[in-house]
């Protein structure tokens, strides 16, 4: 039988970037529950609580530390950047996570994560 999906301990992966390059951690800021709460309305079901844990502790300013570094994938950028429907893209299934900074690279993708099997921790 697989394990049920444990939810991410934020911080313990703050205490490893602390670690490895001390002060990081200050920089990096979550989003804020406005901003949140704009995000889960643009979602066609509820979030799951990993996603919405990234966001509080990475989804609001990346402090020169970006986990995603082609993307823009901070949660007002998602929510004001102009955003041409991908191909192919049912936005009732997935919720658009991170948008491509350019298109002019050998392999353009913009990032999903797909809602249809999701559950309230993970998607």
């Amino acid at each position: 039988m697989l394990a049920s999906y444990v939810p991410i301990d934020w911080q313990k992966f703050l205490s490893f970037l602390e670690d490895r390059r001390p002060g990081l951690p200050n920089k990096i800021h979550g989003a804020s529950p406005a901003d949140l709460d704009a995000l889960r309305r643009r979602s066609p079901v509820s979030l799951p609580e990993n996603y919405l844990g990234f966001l509080r502790h990475f989804g609001g300013e990346d402090g020169g530390f970006r986990v995603f570094p082609r993307h823009f994938y901070l949660v007002r950028e998602l929510l004001h950047e102009v955003i041409q429907a991908p191909l192919g893209w049912d936005p009732s299934r997935c919720l658009l996570i991170g948008i491509m900074e350019s298109r002019d690279c050998e392999d353009p993708h913009d990032l999903f994560l797909d809602l249809s099997q999701a559950d309230a921790t993970d998607a």
